[in-house]
């Protein structure tokens, strides 16, 4: 193949790249081209870099194995907060020499302690919390009074009742010394007229009766069981509670134990009453005008009907309004009220915004709004134009013709050289010298014609 500048020759992608492919280098200690292979470059140029300069962005995720970590090469500072799990400690591996100094704590996952990993009789009584132990960790008869506080078991008041102690099984010896109860057992003369007897050891009564002393008489007696009088109960006051008597005359009447009211007015539903000091209604009527007080801004009471207003059997209704009189009217499409019971115009179903056209109705109510076509727009004569500029796509092409062209539009023609051109390319011809230069953007530069060169390496 004919000889070619490193820039002509073919291009090869990494993936096409092949080991015995071969690259040129120059060394410059032997003054000579060499060729060398991909591989051999790379490794050289592996072992040729400088410490620190590969960042860890440049390695392939989960890459670097234990393979490739020195032993002892990890240490404390490089790992994260947390990282390293139950999962990452082999069994056995952390014990008390393992932890922090004197007085520090393993930290034990809740409830992960069980049974099997406590040895048989480790627990001591300084570990167990006061009050840590109740019932259920008790076996039923493990505890006897041998192994109690000087032989004795202690007993909650009142945690002992009936159904605990056995028949029979409490005997006189074991009452106070045997002394609380006589051999001979107990008579009337044995128990004092002022000791309390639980209701329980009274003999059943009859209904509607009662234990008491005599009905009547100022005698005292022993009690008997009989049904109460009038003279048992107390009086009652304001202050306390007891029997009362209905009075005549006082509006209540009783009859088989039940009190009603005593009254003598007709019953009816009326809107007008009146009623004594005990509160009792005296009489009714229905109500009259002069009854009810007269409605004020602030006030509730009674109104008349005004303008534009009409009432028939008790019934208000509302006249129709007229451009002379107050009344009722309805509203039209065009106007609405609010959420505050006030009227506004109704919208008219154009979102709010600024139009260049729009339509409106006699009202002057715009209705729809949009942009101006082309056809919204009359022609113009360019005489209209007053400021701004034609960019190139308003100009059509081949539309510029010579006779548009100002002098020196395209080349400058003059005895010195400007000192800028208006545009790259843009001509100046001195017109002492007749040297033809052209504006390159930083300078004129001569225009001259190129020698032919031919094909070939250089």
């Amino acid at each position: 193949m004919a000889d070619l500048k490193v820039t002509e020759l073919n291009a090869i992608t990494s993936a096409s790249v092949a080991t015995d492919d071969v690259l040129l280098v120059v060394d410059v200690s032997a003054g000579e081209d060499k060729k060398i292979e991909p591989d051999e470059l790379v490794e050289a140029g592996l072992g040729l870099l400088s410490t620190g300069v590969i960042n860890g962005n440049k390695l392939v995720d989960n890459s670097v194995t234990a393979t490739q970590i020195a032993a002892d090469a990890v240490t404390a500072s490089e790992l994260a907060d947390n990282a390293v799990d139950e999962g990452a400690i082999a069994a056995g591996a952390v014990h008390g020499t393992a932890v922090p100094g004197t007085g520090s704590k393993v930290h034990l996952v809740a409830a992960s302690i069980g049974t099997a990993d406590i040895g048989n009789d480790q627990v001591t009584t300084a570990k167990i919390a006061d009050d840590a132990v109740t019932a259920d960790q008790i076996a039923a008869n493990a505890v006897s009074g041998s192994e109690t506080t000087l032989g004795t078991t202690h007993i909650e008041a009142a945690s002992i009742g009936a159904a605990d102690i056995k028949d029979a099984s409490i005997t006189a010896a074991k009452l106070t010394g045997g002394s609380l109860i006589p051999t001979t057992g107990i008579v009337d003369s044995d128990v004092s007229a002022s000791a309390d007897i639980a209701v329980s050891k009274l003999q059943d009564f009859s209904p509607n009766t009662v234990l008491a002393g005599p009905a009547t008489g100022a005698t005292a007696a022993a009690p008997t069981r009989r049904a109460l009088v009038a003279a048992d109960l107390p009086n009652g006051t304001a202050s306390a509670n007891g029997a009362v008597s209905v009075p005549t005359g006082g509006g209540l009447n009783i009859s088989s134990g039940q009190i009603s009211h005593s009254n003598s007015v007709t019953a009816a539903d009326l809107g007008y009453v009146a009623f004594d000091a005990q509160g009792h209604i005296t009489s009714g009527r229905a109500l009259a005008a002069g009854d009810l007080p007269v409605a004020t801004t602030s006030a509730v009471g009674g109104i008349s009907i005004g303008s534009g207003l009409s009432i028939s059997s008790g019934s208000a209704s509302l006249n129709t309004a007229s451009t002379s009189a107050l009344g009722g009217i309805k509203l039209s499409s065009e106007v609405e009220l609010n959420g505050s019971d006030q009227l506004q115009l109704a919208t008219s179903g154009v979102t709010a915004g600024t139009y260049p056209k729009v339509t409106v109705t006699s009202k002057g109510i715009v209705t729809s709004g949009t942009t101006l076509a082309d056809t919204d727009i009359p022609n113009h004569s360019a005489a209209t134009l007053t400021s701004g500029t034609l960019d190139a796509a308003r100009l059509g092409a081949n539309t510029i013709t010579g006779a548009k062209m100002a002098n020196d539009s395209t080349c400058v023609i003059q005895s010195t050289t400007p000192a800028t051109g208006d545009f790259e390319g843009q001509f100046h011809l001195n017109s002492s010298s007749n040297v033809l230069t052209v504006w390159n953007g930083s300078t004129f530069v001569a225009v001259s014609a190129a020698a032919a060169i031919d094909d070939g390496t250089y």
